[in-house]
This record gives structure tokens, C-alpha cells and sequence, in this order.
């Protein structure tokens, strides 16, 4: 009785050792249309990993929890990301097998203009400004947010944490 007691302990110790390395990737949605978000590990021959994000709502993408198993918790992910705007219902129903993905890259700014841009979606602004700022490590826990341009591309940012 002694050992099976002393195996659930180490069991939850080494859960939850993993999970406090995990990286969350947390996506908001600030448009007006639900968005299929997909990531991928770093890693050859990596699956896209992917969630729907109802308008002006957030999702994360957890090691762990939902289809993101716990072996990925400290894997990274590279400068893109894939989406689908608006899927459709049988997407949705056969998990976005054959979901027409389109890949874009993560757009780095800095903190002080952040909100202000979420809030005009000026897109040509944000590659100015994402243009002269390093990218941040995607080996941690990220903040995305979605947005889309007046011509309804879909754009990815994220704030440089300095």
C-alpha cells in the first residue's frame, strides 16, 4: 500500500514539474468573424495544432489540454502561424483535415505602441514598426492577437516584452 502511495505522489510531482515548464500560447481574437488558429511545433514532421476563436475571445494552446499532448510542453514554435478565417461547418466537423490553412508570420511590437495598434489594424504602420524590432524567443509563454486589415487579411502581433 506504502508503494503504490509513494508512485501516486512522484506520478503528480512529475505532472505537475511538466506543466509548470509549459509553454502557453495564448491567441485573441479581435475580429468580427470566428478564426481557426493552428501552430506547430518545432520538430520535424510536426502536426498543425489547431482551435477556433470566436470573435473578440481568447483560446490557448496548453500542453496537456485539448489535442496539444504533454510531450510538447517545452517545445517551441517557429515565427508562423496558420489559419482559417471563418471555417466553415464541415471543416469544423472533419477537424480541419483538408481546411484551406494560410501561413503568416508573427509581427513583433513594441509595448508603448501595442494597444493603439490592435486598435487601428493599420497593418502598414505595424510591418514599419515590426520591421526594426528583434523577435522575442517562442520558447515561453506568448500573448497573440488577430487582427484583420480593411482589405480582411488576417494578421498576427505580438507585443516585445521590454
Amino acid at each position: 500500500m506504502k508503494n503504490s502511495i509513494k508512485k501516486t505522489i512522484f506520478t503528480m510531482f512529475f505532472i505537475t514539474t511538466l506543466q509548470s515548464h509549459a509553454y502557453d500560447y495564448d491567441f485573441f481574437n479581435h475580429t468580427d468573424e470566428p478564426i481557426a488558429i493552428a501552430i506547430r511545433f518545432r520538430g520535424e514532421n510536426e502536426p498543425l495544432y489547431h482551435k477556433l476563436i470566436r470573435p473578440q475571445s481568447q483560446e490557448t494552446f496548453e500542453p496537456g489540454r485539448g489535442d496539444v499532448p504533454m510531450i510538447k510542453s517545452s517545445f517551441c514554435i517557429p515565427d508562423t502561424i496558420y489559419y482559417v478565417k471563418n471555417p466553415t461547418t464541415e471543416q469544423k466537423k472533419k477537424k480541419y483535415a483538408k481546411a484551406p490553412w494560410k501561413e503568416t508570420p508573427i509581427y513583433w511590437v513594441d509595448v508603448k505602441h501595442y494597444q493603439e495598434l490592435i486598435a487601428s489594424a493599420d497593418i502598414a504602420q505595424i510591418k514599419r514598426i515590426s520591421a526594426g524590432i528583434k523577435h522575442e524567443s517562442l520558447c515561453q509563454d506568448r500573448d497573440f492577437d488577430i487582427i484583420e486589415d480593411k482589405h480582411g487579411k488576417i494578421f498576427i502581433i505580438s507585443a516585445v516584452q521590454k
